[in-house]
């Protein structure tokens, strides 16, 4: 009787292709790769219809289209519009997002997504927050800058503030080609970091056991599938 394919072998091809569904699905649904950030937000400033919070930056790629900002508003007590525009620094407005204080929550991190901007590249834009509907007295929106200068290709245009805004950019790849080149770099970046390493290998131990377990109710041979009389 012709012998069956080994059940290892079998199991090893199933996961491969899941693992290359997986990719293929993670590159079709991916919009973004991440561009520059400024983390540090020690402070958080207040957005008033006077006082609208700017911030200068230079991306590193083209076709720009996410801008994530960490925000506060405690309790939801402010519920005014949030506008968020991208301009050049003549002040001709290029993207504009709007928002409002009942979807920004205390402490989160609020994404403005656009459509990407091309040529980008090297090019000094300016982020601009504002709150037209938000007097001084009442409860405001706020976002996190640094206390002191911790973004040296941009600054923020407020009257005496040395400080930056935190803010995370991202790009769209529009070519496969950098995109595959990008999520290496992501991947082996991530690996040689310790703290993902030691996870990742648990999850490789995780995953090997479970396999092991599976494999072991599988039948090797045609006799093992006979039932015991």
């Amino acid at each position: 009787m012709k012998k069956p394919f080994d059940p290892f072998i079998l199991s090893s091809l199933y996961l491969i292709l899941l693992l290359l569904e997986l990719l293929s699905l993670t590159f079709l649904a991916l919009r973004r790769l991440p561009d520059t950030v400024q983390h540090r937000g020690e402070k958080y400033l207040p957005v008033y219809s006077d006082t609208p919070l700017t911030q200068t930056f230079r991306p590193r790629h083209d076709n720009i289209n996410v801008v994530l900002i960490s925000l506060k508003n405690p309790n939801l007590a402010n519920i005014d519009p949030l506008i968020f525009t991208l301009s050049d620094l003549q002040g001709s407005e290029i993207r504009r997002v709007e928002a409002s204080g009942r979807n920004t929550g205390d402490g989160v991190t609020l994404r403005f997504q656009f459509s990407p901007v091309p040529d980008s590249a090297g090019r000094e834009f300016l982020i601009k927050l504002s709150a037209p509907n938000t007097s001084r007295g009442s409860p405001a929106i706020s976002a996190g800058f640094s206390e002191t200068d911790a973004y040296p290709l941009g600054r923020s245009l407020i009257p005496g503030e040395s400080g930056d805004m935190s803010f995370q950019l991202f790009y769209y790849p529009s070519d496969k080609k950098v995109l595959f080149t990008e999520l290496g770099i992501l991947f082996f970046s991530r690996l040689v970091n310790p703290a993902y390493l030691k996870s990742f290998s648990l999850y490789l131990i995780v995953l090997f056991l479970v396999f092991r377990f599976l494999l072991s109710g599988i039948p090797s041979s045609p006799a093992d599938r006979k039932s015991p009389r």
